[in-house]
Order: C-alpha cells, then structure tokens, then sequence
C-alpha cells in the first residue's frame, strides 16, 4: 500500500488543464447558451447552473477562483 500511496502526487497537479484556454472557451460557449436558453430553462435555474458551474470548476481543476472569474467579465459598449 505504502508503494501506491507514494505514486499519488499530493499537489494534483495533474488534475490542471494544460489546455486551460480550451476550458474557457467550452466555459464561455456554456454561458452563452445559458443566456440564450430562455425559454427551455428558467432564470432560477440559469442562474443556479452558472452559479454552480463559476463554484465548481476552479476547485475541480485547482485554479484561483477569482482569476477564472476574470475571464467572463461581461463588457458593455457604450455608443
């Protein structure tokens, strides 16, 4: 047991994406159809998905929460 326990790295590191920019971009798509989605999901449940989703991804791939958040900032164009 002491010989498989020694295998696991204790940083996780391999849990990171190395291709964090694809996960973004999956991440973006996903919000994106969630505010186009209005009439299949309601705005409770939108609201609860994004929620989950901004929550659960930067602990499942050990990123910094609020740097992950930075990333989907939405930006207004004034005229």
């Amino acid at each position: 047991m002491d010989k498989r326990a020694s295998l696991i790295d204790p940083l996780f590191a391999r849990t990171r994406p190395r291709h964090q920019l694809h996960l973004q971009d999956s991440m973006k798509l996903t919000f994106s159809f969630l505010d186009r989605s209005q009439g299949q999901i309601n705005l409770t449940d939108r609201k609860r998905i994004e929620g989950f989703l901004r929550n659960f991804i930067p602990i499942f791939f050990t990123l910094d929460p609020v740097a992950f958040d930075s990333e989907f900032v939405v930006v207004q164009e004034t005229p």
